[in-house]
């Protein structure tokens, strides 16, 4: 029988290899429970992770998808409206600088627009919209050239006919456009200037105490 001698301050004498054996795999058993141990102990914390989002009403975000449409002038949900109503938050176009009505319509399904200096030419499913079907908060606007989206917050394009609603249409639908209202629970200012010595100043905000209702 093979016999290995063993000299150290814990373990001193001669002995069997088979014995000698089953001491390591003693040891190493006895390591590996202390490990587990400590490790439960010490357990191991995660940093804590901050998540940011952007609010609804941020200027910054490009598109609000609104729940209401008043071109409608019932207050219907637009799920309840037994049409098709789309909605276009002027904001993400007035960021690159563009405020022509024609422009912000473009790539709305049944929708093709056309600018030139005579004016917007504006189709809704094959249908001339330019002249008599542009609304702004539900009052039909004249006939201009340019109209002005400076104090637009949304547009909204209800399809098909709406003769019911405002008396005439065309057949192919109609484009709302709905300006800004007061916002109280937030302050923002607004101003800036472009090259055609053009100035605008926004001021949205509540000096007294109590809301006022509109």
């Amino acid at each position: 029988m093979l016999r290995i001698s063993i000299s150290s301050p814990q373990i001193k004498g001669s002995f069997p290899l088979s014995l000698l054996s089953l001491m390591i795999l003693n040891i190493q058993g006895a390591n590996a429970e202390e490990l587990i141990e400590f490790s439960s102990k010490a357990a191991a914390t995660m940093p804590t992770i901050k998540i940011e989002a952007m609010s609804e009403l941020d200027p910054i975000k490009s598109y609000i998808d609104y729940d209401k449409a008043n071109v409608t002038r019932n207050g219907l949900d637009k799920k309840d409206i037994p049409q098709t109503v789309d909605t276009i938050d002027v904001q993400k176009y007035k960021i690159y600088g563009s405020n022509d009505l024609s422009v912000m319509l473009q790539g709305t399904p049944g929708v093709s627009t056309s600018y030139d200096m005579r004016g917007d030419g504006i189709t809704i499913r094959g249908f001339g919209a330019d002249t008599g079907d542009i609304y702004r908060d539900g009052i039909r606007e004249s006939g201009q050239v340019r109209r002005s989206t400076a104090n637009i917050e949304r547009i909204e394009i209800l399809k098909g006919p709406a003769s019911v609603l405002y008396g005439r249409s065309a057949g192919g639908g109609v484009v709302n456009m709905v300006s800004v209202h007061d916002k109280f629970h937030r302050t923002l200012i607004l101003s800036g200037f472009c090259l055609l010595k053009i100035a605008k100043i926004s001021l949205n905000s509540s000096f007294f105490p109590k809301p006022i209702k509109r």
